[in-house]
């Protein structure tokens, strides 16, 4: 563990212990694939400090459970103090008095944790409150170019926010190794890219450092779950998209939907989760936080139905050397993603061979999907024998079956298949086109990105002309008979270039609305707009949009820079642009008699005044421009001397809007230190003309 200690005096020591929190080890869910609906524990925490030197007071704060919608935490304890840190998470903070050398702190309490679903996503939100989770940290460095670069090419081609979010956990997930040596480590984003290898929190910083970089809020989270020794401490993260915060568990591949068996402890910035003690005492040298550990006992739990999916296979019967297709089909309630590995059977017999047997999908509620897998029956196989051959569903998302593949050996069939397919394609549609004669009934399938866009029947002679939107990045298109045609094609489509043009006024009035106006030389499908100003920043997310308009008020006069970062389709782009806030002049004016002259002071203590016009004791006189802060001095010969004057002063701001005012300035003798202020102030005013 980590700790920093600050020593206040030789003989009496006030400590600051800062321990941090690793959550680095769970794996997987319980010992089978069970996903949990609901589950109610007790928990109790035990927690021992021991010091060197004697502990008169102080104060120790835990991370504990937390309320949320999805988890109703009741503490056992009447008087339990609950503090709140920078992210709005509970803290559990215990006093610690009696002169000892050791204490001993124990929380006991209940949970009930419920899953969480992800069934609906606004297409337009507000980023509010949320962009500190943009910002990268010391273990989350989301502003590194490796990482823009990285997670850009990853999520190429994804056609909303969750696909983004569930690519690149799926990539993490695929790309690091599991390795229980990294434990106690708590790595960088970037080591961890390097190195290759992590647990759960190294999966969480890797992933939350892909989805900052490009424009996805998102926040770290400190968990307790259940993994293959039983309660363990774990981490995933959050992101914010759809105007909510969606579960993005990489290591377990949980998101949008995550089960109950994740208990949260709290929402994070960076990955560095500290529990802290502050002591005071004498001779006081240093502290060990000896024990620190949650133990759960589970009450009652309720399982998740599988997420459920048809399958289908091209043929009923095969024979030595045919091909094959297995699909399985979906029709998703919520979002999801599911790590899916087939098995083949095993025996003596080697019967088939499967094609990467191992699938992640993404599911998009109200989108059917499918994924699908080729295989082979092997030739030279013992004759005259019919095999089934079983092939298994794995997948902790969905349940698992057992489809059966026959192979018939007492006759070698094959056939004549006269079916042509050609593919073609443009930058925005692709066409495949299948023509054939069959002399006996057969079932054709046409698949696009994994989304089935034709299945029918076809007899004799057949023509059959299906046309598709393609995506953006790599295409996929497959053409399968139930005689066993497999045909398939793949290319890539480059995304658009995206020109824009943002309209804005260069000046507005102190707390009067500025509009941004970005129009698109064609409609965008997904657009984040980040705009930031004076420590200040707010987001938005927008779908389907050739212009959008955001409203600013500015609540400080003077120039400032407007920082604009728009994400097109995936693609960043920043410029800036400046803008003067405008604030109402007030100027102040008074006499001094200066000898035989007369001068009148005008100074502004107001924003910029221009086009000044001052009326008085019969005169008239023009000031072109008075500067906020600045004096201006008008001298002339006076006819006659008196105390007080009336005057009418018009002026304009720097939007031409006029101000008149009628009233009395009061005229003094010129003082000694009038005089030298007044030497001054010409001088001044001299320089700033230069």
């Amino acid at each position: 563990m980590d700790e920093a200690i600050f020593v206040k005096t030789i003989n009496y020591v006030k400590l600051l212990f800062l321990f941090l929190f690793i959550l680095a080890v769970t794996r997987s869910v319980f010992s089978e694939n069970i996903n949990y609906e609901e589950i109610k524990a007790d928990f109790l925490l035990n927690s021992i400090v021991k010091a060197k030197g004697d502990i008169e007071r102080g104060v120790m704060n835990i991370t504990c459970p937390q309320n949320n919608e999805n988890q109703k935490v009741v503490f056992e304890q009447k008087n339990l103090r609950l503090l709140k840190d920078d992210f709005g998470n509970d803290i559990c903070s215990f006093e610690l008095t009696g002169g000892k050398n050791e204490y001993s702190v124990t929380l006991k309490g209940s949970v009930d944790v419920k899953a969480i679903h992800t069934k609906e996503l606004k297409e337009e939100y507000s980023l509010k409150d949320v962009s500190k989770y943009l910002e990268p940290t010391e273990n989350i460095q989301s502003n590194e170019t490796i990482f823009k670069e990285l997670a850009k090419n990853i999520t190429y081609g994804a056609e909303s926010e969750f696909e983004k979010i569930a690519k690149l956990a799926i990539w993490v997930n695929n790309y690091l190794t599991y390795d229980l040596r990294y434990s106690d480590m708590n790595y960088d984003a970037l080591l961890t890219l390097k190195n290759k290898k992590g647990v759960c929190a190294e999966y969480s910083t890797l992933y939350t450092a892909l989805a900052r970089s490009i424009g996805i809020p998102t926040r770290y989270i400190s968990a307790y779950a259940y993994g293959e020794n039983g309660w363990e401490r774990h981490g995933y993260a959050e992101s914010f998209i759809g105007g909510k915060w969606v579960p993005v568990d990489p290591l377990w591949l949980q998101i949008g939907y995550l089960d109950a068996s994740h208990i949260k402890f709290g929402a994070f910035k960076d990955n560095k989760i500290e529990n802290n003690i502050v002591v005071e005492g004498k001779n006081l040298k240093g502290a060990e936080w000896v024990k620190d550990e949650y133990t759960w006992k589970i009450k009652e739990n309720k399982t998740h139905d599988s997420i459920p999916y048809e399958y289908e296979t091209n043929r009923e019967v095969y024979y030595e050397g045919n091909k094959g297709i297995l699909l399985l089909k979906f029709k998703p309630e919520e979002y999801a993603t599911a790590k899916i590995i087939l098995s083949k059977c095993k025996g003596n017999i080697d019967l088939i061979n499967i094609t990467n047997p191992e699938k992640d999908i993404i599911l998009i509620k109200g989108k059917s999907s499918l994924a699908y897998w080729t295989f082979s029956i092997n030739n030279n196989l013992p004759k005259n024998h019919i095999y089934t051959c079983p092939v298994f569903v794995n997948s902790k998302s969905l349940k698992e079956r057992s489809i059966k593949i026959i192979v018939d050996t007492t006759e070698k069939k094959t056939y004549n298949d006269e079916t042509e397919v050609e593919f073609s394609h443009d930058d925005k549609e692709g066409q495949v086109f299948v023509k054939g004669n069959t002399k006996e009934r057969e079932k054709i399938w046409v698949i696009h990105n994994n989304e089935l866009i034709y299945e029918d029947y076809i007899n004799e002679n057949f023509e059959i002309l299906k046309s598709f939107k393609n995506k953006i990045g790599e295409n996929e298109v497959l053409v399968f008979t139930s005689h066993g045609l497999i045909k398939s094609t793949k290319y890539y489509i480059n995304s658009e270039k995206h020109n824009f043009n943002i309209n804005t006024n260069s000046k507005v009035r102190v707390n009067n609305p500025l509009y941004l106006n970005i129009s698109f030389d064609k409609k965008i499908k997904d657009i984040k707009l980040i705009i930031s100003y004076n420590n200040k920043s707010f987001s938005k997310v927008y779908k389907n949009r050739e212009k959008i308009k955001e409203k600013i008020i500015f609540t400080k006069p003077g120039i400032t820079k407007i920082n604009i970062n728009l994400f097109l389709d995936g693609n960043e782009h920043k410029t800036e642009k400046y803008v003067n806030i405008i604030d109402k002049p007030i100027i102040e004016l008074y006499g001094i008699i200066k000898g035989n002259k007369e001068q009148i002071i005008l100074k502004n203590k107001g924003y910029d005044a221009k086009n000044i016009t001052l009326n008085t004791d019969n005169k008239e006189f023009h000031i072109n421009l008075l500067r906020a802060g600045n004096e201006k001095i008008i001298e002339y010969q006076k006819k006659e001397e008196k105390q007080q004057r009336n005057y009418i002063l018009t002026y304009y701001d720097l939007m031409n809007k006029k101000y008149t005012e009628h009233g009395t300035y009061y005229i003094k003798k010129e003082t000694l230190i009038q005089k030298i202020k007044n030497i001054i102030t010409e001088i001044i005013n001299f320089l700033k003309e230069l």
